[in-house]
C-alpha cells in the first residue's frame, strides 16, 4: 500500500473500493508505545443515531498532527444517554470493544470522509475510530 499524510488524499482513498489501512500516531517514543500502549481501531455504524446528538466531541487533547489537521480532528469528550445505551447493548451482545464509541476515542472518519466535522449530522453514520489502551487492559 501507499502511505499518505495529506487529508485530501486520505479522503480519496477512503472513498475508493478496496481495503484501506489507517495508521494513527500518538506522540510517544516507539519504546513507550511497545511497552505501554495498544492501539485499537474500529469501524461502527451508529444505526438510528446522529453522532452530534449522542456525544460531545472536541479537539484532540494530545496530538502530533499539527494545527491544520487538528482543526478537523475530533475526539469523544462525553457520551450522551442514547450512546451510553448503545454501548451497553454492544457489551451485552458480547461485541468487540471497538464496536463501542467511548470517551477519549479519536474519530478518524465519518461516512468515509476524514473531514469529520462535516459528517456530524449524518443519520446512521459509519464511524472509523482509534483508541489507545494500556496493554494490560487489552
Amino acid at each position: 500500500g501507499k502511505t499518505c499524510r495529506d487529508g485530501r488524499l486520505m479522503a480519496a482513498r477512503l472513498k475508493e473500493s478496496g481495503d484501506v489501512t489507517l495508521t494513527v500516531a500518538v506522540s510517544r517514543t516507539l519504546e513507550e508505545v511497545e511497552r505501554c500502549w495498544q492501539r485499537m481501531t474500529g469501524m461502527i455504524t451508529l444505526q438510528d443515531l446522529v453522532l452530534e446528538e449522542v456525544a460531545e466531541l472536541g479537539p484532540p487533547e494530545v496530538s502530533s498532527a499539527g494545527p491544520a489537521l487538528d482543526k478537523v480532528a475530533l475526539e469523544v469528550l462525553k457520551v450522551g444517554p442514547r450512546l451510553a445505551e448503545w454501548n451497553q447493548n454492544c457489551l451485552y451482545k458480547g461485541l468487540c470493544c471497538t464496536q463501542r464509541l467511548e470517551v477519549g476515542d479519536r474519530v478518524i472518519s465519518i461516512g468515509g470522509s476524514t473531514n469529520v466535522r462535516k459528517g456530524l449530522r449524518l443519520p446512521s453514520p459509519t464511524v472509523s475510530l482509534v483508541r489507545w489502551q494500556d496493554r494490560k487492559s487489552v
